[in-house]
């Protein structure tokens, strides 16, 4: 895992002077080693910081060159020795290395990219240069996995980095306006659509898209996109399997797409929470790895909502995996906090990431890859809103009452909430945090310009609800995850958002991954033979965090401290009464669960502003 930074085009010359400070202000991704290269008529500069997991000789070092080509990437590719044998055995070529890095940089040359990127199974974005075309080929993962930033100048030159601060140290001023509509959509789902940044001259790789920019006195930019994971579409579902044959398919794939993420000459490790995803890798990779770790993060709250170590602790028990608890306490969102901030570069979705923060600082002093279970809850419906949109689907209709039925306690508010939305005209598939901006003074709602997060129709709202999670959603979790792990020279891999093991589970019907009315019930049953019943049975909890305890009683004064300052950066956004009031509300009135959380959340969103505005000197005033 690696920091790419580098410019293209006419101004490459002037603006490379400034890439000795970008590389350097990405060496928290690539601690071991770091390197430049220019090409030789001064078109372009590149720079890369390098986490080394496979293969730490320096002939892997990058960027990769020979006496045409030039490789600059961010990632692991966990079928590159297949892809090796099938497609560069014949090549004659004098391989210097068993690196992936240097598998990729000659498919690249001997392979259309279009054509080789879709055979890559692993996580990656980064450019390839072809000197004698004067050609820059920029490239992301299709899953979302690892980001790179871009920005356009007005001649055609390019500017890109694995990181926004890697932009800012090229182009020191560039940071200064901010977008309106990604701030909009921010304040309202705590989340935007990727592609996007809350700067107006900063913009992100969309995933599995493929930017060609050439040279010839002036710059050609054209996009394509070789994999949306939309399209692994229900028309290739294998047919005719009973529940049994369902199961064990789904094993196989479980077991199979472990394994393949085991590729390192490190050590591994993996989070662990109280559910099923974590404990299902952690048991299986354990099994295949010597010195494996095990980290859970837990508060110290009377609530037992918010300590899974119960059920993590089975789990690391049934299987003897040495485990390691992470306490994490109000004292360290005093002295982190900002931290955080500058890490994630621009405020993004969920009190979470604090929590990945903390828990990521100690794995990263003793190992440098660790795996998560991101995408378990996306491939086999764990949300409550899928059932309540199912049954949306087929209102009023008796296959609503039978879904409706079929709900379990907690799952009850959003088949409310969605009823509601349904009611007033429209579907959001996100909860809304603010619903008129504060900020804006005739008060209008610009809710009517979001529609990426609204369904289409009622009975479209299921299969809109799953392009929300696996477009904007999951891909928003993964770069905030990202930021906080690549911030310790720490890699996170993801089996479960893996190409393949998506295409194997699409396949499957929904109704049978709902099993008899349960959330992910195929996968609990497939799953089963390797978990504690106990974890199997427990209910769903995705590592809360007690913000809406702390915001009341240890972070009070703290948080009254950054919100309601005179003169305060947040003032030209959100005027100090409305502040006043939101935590007041929460000081002295207790609402009930989900309400408190959607509360404690606003909180948690003005903060991260506050906190990025004072850190970038945003000036809300001229934005």
């Amino acid at each position: 895992m690696c920091g790419v930074v580098g410019v293209f085009g006419s101004k490459a010359k002037a603006i490379g002077t400034n890439l000795g400070c970008a590389v350097q202000s990405l060496s928290h991704r690539g601690p071991d080693d770091g390197g430049i290269w220019v090409s030789g008529d001064d078109l372009c500069f590149l720079g890369h910081r390098r986490l080394s997991i496979l293969d730490s000789s320096s002939a892997a070092s990058q960027p990769m060159i020979n006496e045409r080509f030039a490789l600059a990437y961010n990632g692991e590719i966990y079928n590159h020795k297949a892809l090796r044998e099938k497609y560069l055995s014949q090549k004659k070529i004098n391989f210097k290395t068993h690196s992936d890095t240097e598998t990729l940089f000659y498919l690249l040359q001997h392979y259309s990219p279009l054509f080789i990127l879709d055979k890559l199974r692993g996580m990656f974005a980064g450019v390839f240069y072809d000197s004698n075309q004067k050609q820059l080929l920029l490239f992301r993962d299709s899953l979302g996995i690892k980001p790179l930033y871009y920005h356009n100048f007005e001649d055609g030159t390019i500017a890109f980095s694995s990181e926004i601060r890697g932009l800012n140290s090229l182009l020191p001023r560039l940071l200064q306006q901010v977008d309106k509509h990604t701030l909009d959509t921010y304040l309202t789902f705590e989340n935007w659509c990727q592609g996007k940044t809350l700067y107006n001259d900063v913009h992100l790789l969309c995933p599995g898209e493929v930017m060609t920019v050439k040279w010839d006195g002036h710059s050609f930019h054209s996009k394509n996109e070789f994999f949306s994971i939309c399209e692994t579409a229900s028309k290739d579902r294998v047919p005719q399997k009973s529940y049994e044959e369902w199961v064990k398919y789904v094993r196989n794939a479980v077991e199979e797409t472990v394994e393949t993420h085991l590729l390192s000459d490190v050590p591994l490790s993996a989070y662990l929470s109280g559910g099923l995803d974590s404990g299902t890798i952690v048991t299986l990779a354990s099994r295949h790895q010597k010195d494996f770790l095990a980290f859970t993060g837990y508060f110290e709250v009377d609530d037992e909502w918010y300590d899974e170590r119960e059920y993590a602790r089975k789990t690391a028990q049934l299987e003897k995996i040495e485990h390691l608890e992470i306490p994490i306490k109000p004292q360290a969102f005093v002295e982190h906090f900002d931290d955080l901030i500058n890490v994630i570069e621009e405020p993004r979705m969920g009190m979470g990431s604090f929590s990945q923060y903390i828990v990521a600082k100690a794995v990263a002093e003793r190992r440098r890859v660790i795996l998560a279970g991101h995408g378990g809850d996306e491939l086999f419906l764990g949300y409550p809103n899928v059932k309540a949109c199912m049954a949306l689907k087929h209102f009023p209709q008796s296959d609503f009452w039978k879904t409706v039925l079929s709900l379990h306690g907690k799952e009850w508010p959003w088949l409310l909430n969605i009823m509601a939305e349904y009611l007033r005209g429209d579907i959001y598939l996100a909860p809304r945090l603010w619903n008129r901006f504060p900020y804006n003074e005739s008060g209008r709602s610009t809710l009517n310009i979001l529609n990426e997060f609204k369904a289409t129709s009622a009975y479209q709202s299921f299969e809109d609800l799953m392009t929300y999670y696996q477009q904007i959603y999951l891909p928003g979790l993964l770069m905030v995850e990202d930021k906080v792990s690549m911030s310790f020279g720490l890699e996170t891999r993801t089996p479960f958002w893996d190409r393949d093991f998506i295409h194997a589970i699409k396949k499957i019907p929904n109704d049978i991954k709902l099993s008899k009315g349960r959330l992910k019930g195929l996968f609990k049953d497939a799953v089963s033979c390797w978990l504690p019943p106990e974890v199997i049975h427990a209910p769903k909890k995705g590592f809360p965090t007690p913000f809406r305890y702390w915001f009341r009683n240890e972070l009070r004064a703290e948080i009254e401290k950054r919100l309601l300052k005179e003169g305060d950066a947040l003032d030209p956004l959100i005027n100090k009464k409305q502040r006043q009031q939101l935590l007041r509300s929460h000081f002295n009135i207790k609402l009930p669960f989900a309400l408190d959380e959607k509360r404690a959340h606003r909180i948690w969103m003005l903060l991260c502003l506050e906190s990025w505005s004072r850190q970038k000197n945003i000036d809300w005033r001229s934005s």
